[in-house]
Order: structure tokens, then sequence, then C-alpha cells
């Protein structure tokens, strides 16, 4: 459980270290600018639907043809939303989150 934990994008944006994230999948980097802190685990999974296309036809990391990252979209939500307190305070402490 601890292993699937640390793929959660919540997880991943908590406390970024230097207040800044690496977002890709299979190798092709996001559009994404920043993300902000609230919702940030949900915005870190949607900016990896925006970002460079792929055309490669044989996804290694999915189930059954399902990405890994689409499936933690909804769990990181519900995640984001409990730790709505601390990130709207980090929010207004730190600002947003660089990317990439």
């Amino acid at each position: 459980m601890v292993l699937q934990l640390y793929g959660c994008g919540t997880i991943q944006t908590l406390s970024p270290k230097d207040g800044h994230v690496e977002i890709s999948y299979l190798g092709k980097r996001s559009y994404c600018k920043n993300i902000p802190r609230i919702y940030s685990g949900t915005s870190l999974q949607l900016c990896k639907l925006y970002g460079q296309p792929n055309y490669d036809t044989t996804l290694d990391q999915n189930v059954t043809g399902v990405p890994y990252f689409i499936i933690d979209i909804p769990l990181s939500f519900i995640s984001d939303t409990l730790l709505i307190p601390y990130t709207g305070f980090m929010q207004y402490k730190k600002g947003k989150i660089s990317v990439n």
C-alpha cells in the first residue's frame, strides 16, 4: 500500500522539493508551467494529459489499456479535498508549484 501511495499525485505534490515537480508520461513532458497547491494531485494528473503527443500504440504503464494516472485522478481528488486546509495555507504562504 505504501508503494501505491508513492505514485499518488497528492503525495508527490504535498511538499515538493524546492517547490518544483517534474511532470511527464512515457518520456513526454507536460505543457503545464505551474500547478496550484490546492488540488495539486489532481492537477498533476491532468497535466499529464496536457503534454507532448505520444503516438506509440503500446502503452507500458496501464491496467487493461487505461494508464495508471487516469485511475489516480479520482483518488487524488478525494485526497486533495481532505487536505484543503493544509494546501490552502501553503498556497497562501508559498504560491504555486512550478513544473518541469
